[in-house]
Protein backbone atom coordinates (compact mmCIF):
# COMPACT_ATOMS: atom_id res chain seq x y z
CA UNK A 1 0.00 0.00 0.00
CA UNK A 2 1.34 3.13 -0.80
CA UNK A 3 1.13 6.33 -0.21
CA UNK A 4 -2.36 8.17 -1.16
CA UNK A 5 -1.91 11.24 -4.11
CA UNK A 6 -3.23 13.71 -1.81
CA UNK A 7 -1.74 12.76 1.73
CA UNK A 8 -4.96 11.98 3.66
CA UNK A 9 -3.99 8.25 4.70
CA UNK A 10 -4.66 9.13 8.52
CA UNK A 11 -7.78 10.93 7.85
CA UNK A 12 -9.10 8.15 5.94
CA UNK A 13 -8.33 5.57 8.55
CA UNK A 14 -10.13 7.72 11.36
CA UNK A 15 -13.01 8.55 9.31
CA UNK A 16 -13.64 4.70 8.25
CA UNK A 17 -12.89 4.01 11.94
CA UNK A 18 -15.65 6.67 13.25
CA UNK A 19 -18.41 5.67 10.74
CA UNK A 20 -18.29 2.05 10.98
CA UNK A 21 -21.64 1.86 12.66
CA UNK A 22 -23.44 4.52 10.13
CA UNK A 23 -21.88 2.77 7.49
CA UNK A 24 -23.64 -1.10 8.75
CA UNK A 25 -26.81 0.19 9.29
CA UNK A 26 -26.94 1.92 6.35
CA UNK A 27 -26.21 -1.46 5.08
CA UNK A 28 -28.69 -3.02 7.17
CA UNK A 29 -30.89 -0.74 5.65
CA UNK A 30 -30.51 -1.86 2.01
CA UNK A 31 -29.90 -5.39 3.02
CA UNK A 32 -32.14 -6.04 5.79
CA UNK A 33 -31.76 -9.43 7.57
CA UNK A 34 -29.56 -10.60 4.70
CA UNK A 35 -26.28 -12.38 6.26
CA UNK A 36 -23.84 -10.74 3.47
CA UNK A 37 -24.17 -7.20 5.03
CA UNK A 38 -20.93 -7.36 6.83
CA UNK A 39 -18.90 -8.96 3.60
CA UNK A 40 -20.38 -5.73 2.39
CA UNK A 41 -19.25 -3.49 4.20
CA UNK A 42 -15.82 -4.70 4.74
CA UNK A 43 -16.06 -4.45 0.18
CA UNK A 44 -16.83 -1.00 0.76
CA UNK A 45 -14.28 0.14 3.02
CA UNK A 46 -11.47 -2.06 0.57
CA UNK A 47 -13.40 0.29 -1.80
CA UNK A 48 -13.06 3.61 0.22
CA UNK A 49 -9.30 2.77 1.33
CA UNK A 50 -8.52 1.80 -2.52
CA UNK A 51 -10.02 4.89 -3.75
CA UNK A 52 -8.85 7.09 -0.99
CA UNK A 53 -6.91 9.85 -3.10
CA UNK A 54 -9.89 10.49 -4.45
CA UNK A 55 -11.71 11.77 -1.35
CA UNK A 56 -11.77 15.36 -1.01
CA UNK A 57 -11.07 16.69 2.48
CA UNK A 58 -13.79 18.70 4.30
CA UNK A 59 -16.88 17.01 2.35
CA UNK A 60 -19.18 14.49 3.69
CA UNK A 61 -17.12 11.50 4.42
CA UNK A 62 -20.71 9.79 5.12
CA UNK A 63 -21.93 10.63 1.60
CA UNK A 64 -19.23 9.18 -0.03
CA UNK A 65 -19.17 6.08 1.65
CA UNK A 66 -22.41 5.25 1.73
CA UNK A 67 -22.58 5.82 -2.09
CA UNK A 68 -20.22 3.60 -2.34
CA UNK A 69 -22.09 1.32 -0.25
CA UNK A 70 -24.95 1.45 -2.16
CA UNK A 71 -22.63 0.48 -5.44
CA UNK A 72 -21.35 -2.48 -3.50
CA UNK A 73 -25.10 -3.60 -2.30
CA UNK A 74 -25.66 -3.61 -5.95
CA UNK A 75 -22.75 -5.50 -7.11
CA UNK A 76 -23.79 -8.20 -4.07
CA UNK A 77 -27.43 -8.46 -5.23
CA UNK A 78 -26.04 -8.98 -9.13
CA UNK A 79 -24.29 -11.57 -7.40
CA UNK A 80 -26.92 -13.14 -5.11
CA UNK A 81 -29.03 -13.02 -7.81
CA UNK A 82 -27.41 -15.85 -9.33
CA UNK A 83 -27.18 -18.16 -6.25
CA UNK A 84 -30.26 -16.92 -4.22
CA UNK A 85 -33.68 -16.50 -4.39
CA UNK A 86 -33.76 -13.01 -2.88
CA UNK A 87 -35.55 -10.43 -4.90
CA UNK A 88 -34.70 -6.64 -3.86
CA UNK A 89 -36.62 -3.86 -5.97
CA UNK A 90 -34.35 -1.93 -7.25
CA UNK A 91 -36.43 1.12 -7.57
CA UNK A 92 -37.14 0.99 -3.69
CA UNK A 93 -32.94 0.67 -2.92
CA UNK A 94 -32.97 3.57 -5.04
CA UNK A 95 -35.43 5.80 -2.39
CA UNK A 96 -33.82 4.32 0.46
CA UNK A 97 -30.12 5.55 -0.78
CA UNK A 98 -31.78 8.95 -2.34
CA UNK A 99 -33.81 9.69 1.13
CA UNK A 100 -30.44 9.24 3.45
CA UNK A 101 -28.36 10.94 1.31
CA UNK A 102 -31.11 14.06 0.67
CA UNK A 103 -31.08 13.49 4.62
CA UNK A 104 -26.80 13.79 5.13
CA UNK A 105 -26.94 16.70 3.28
CA UNK A 106 -29.82 18.51 5.47
CA UNK A 107 -28.36 17.45 8.49
CA UNK A 108 -25.57 20.23 8.53
CA UNK A 109 -27.55 23.03 7.65
CA UNK A 110 -30.14 22.31 10.43
CA UNK A 111 -26.77 22.62 12.86
CA UNK A 112 -26.08 26.28 11.41
CA UNK A 113 -29.24 27.02 11.11
CA UNK A 114 -29.94 25.98 14.86
CA UNK A 115 -26.63 27.58 16.09
CA UNK A 116 -27.04 30.82 14.06
CA UNK A 117 -30.81 31.15 16.03
CA UNK A 118 -28.83 30.49 19.39
CA UNK A 119 -26.53 33.05 18.43
CA UNK A 120 -28.92 35.82 17.79
CA UNK A 121 -30.49 34.91 21.91
CA UNK A 122 -27.64 35.88 22.73
CA UNK A 123 -27.09 39.33 21.29
CA UNK A 124 -28.46 41.93 23.64
CA UNK A 125 -31.92 43.76 22.75
CA UNK A 126 -30.20 46.48 21.10
CA UNK A 127 -28.25 44.65 18.71
CA UNK A 128 -30.80 41.91 17.88
CA UNK A 129 -33.40 44.68 16.82
CA UNK A 130 -31.00 46.10 14.27
CA UNK A 131 -30.27 42.49 12.89
CA UNK A 132 -34.05 41.99 13.02
CA UNK A 133 -34.89 45.63 11.05
CA UNK A 134 -31.16 44.96 8.69
CA UNK A 135 -32.68 41.38 7.73
CA UNK A 136 -36.14 40.77 8.73
CA UNK A 137 -37.69 43.57 7.21
CA UNK A 138 -38.23 45.53 3.84
CA UNK A 139 -37.17 48.98 5.34
CA UNK A 140 -33.87 50.75 4.63
CA UNK A 141 -31.09 51.21 7.04
CA UNK A 142 -31.60 54.63 6.57
CA UNK A 143 -35.27 54.59 8.21
CA UNK A 144 -33.88 52.55 10.62
CA UNK A 145 -31.32 54.92 11.49
CA UNK A 146 -33.95 58.11 11.62
CA UNK A 147 -36.01 55.65 14.36
CA UNK A 148 -32.93 55.35 16.89
CA UNK A 149 -31.36 58.26 15.99
CA UNK A 150 -28.08 57.53 14.89
CA UNK A 151 -25.90 57.96 12.18
CA UNK A 152 -26.00 55.33 9.04
CA UNK A 153 -22.36 54.85 9.35
CA UNK A 154 -22.25 53.53 12.83
CA UNK A 155 -25.90 51.13 12.10
CA UNK A 156 -23.34 49.78 9.41
CA UNK A 157 -20.12 49.37 11.82
CA UNK A 158 -21.90 47.75 14.28
CA UNK A 159 -23.50 45.40 12.03
CA UNK A 160 -20.01 44.73 10.78
CA UNK A 161 -18.82 43.71 14.12
CA UNK A 162 -22.03 41.91 15.32
CA UNK A 163 -21.61 39.24 11.76
CA UNK A 164 -18.10 38.80 13.20
CA UNK A 165 -19.14 37.95 16.89
CA UNK A 166 -22.18 36.17 15.11
CA UNK A 167 -19.56 34.19 12.77
CA UNK A 168 -17.67 33.31 16.36
CA UNK A 169 -20.72 31.89 17.94
CA UNK A 170 -21.68 29.94 15.50
CA UNK A 171 -18.20 28.04 14.73
CA UNK A 172 -17.64 27.61 18.21
CA UNK A 173 -21.20 25.82 18.33
CA UNK A 174 -20.87 23.77 15.69
CA UNK A 175 -16.95 23.17 16.48
CA UNK A 176 -18.35 21.96 19.86
CA UNK A 177 -21.61 19.70 18.17
CA UNK A 178 -18.83 17.98 15.99
CA UNK A 179 -16.18 17.12 18.84
CA UNK A 180 -19.81 15.36 20.73
CA UNK A 181 -20.24 13.51 18.07
CA UNK A 182 -18.31 12.41 15.14
CA UNK A 183 -19.14 14.00 11.48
Amino acid sequence: MGISKSGNDDEIVTLLAGHQAAMLAFTHSLLPGDPGVKDVVQRANLVLWRKRSEYQSGTSFKSWAFRIIHWEVKAYLKESSRKSWLIVDEELTHMVVDSMLEQEEQQPLDALKASLESCLQKLNPKHQRLVTHRYFTRKTLQEFSEEVQQPVTSLKTTLGRIRIALRKCIDAQLNIQSIQKPS
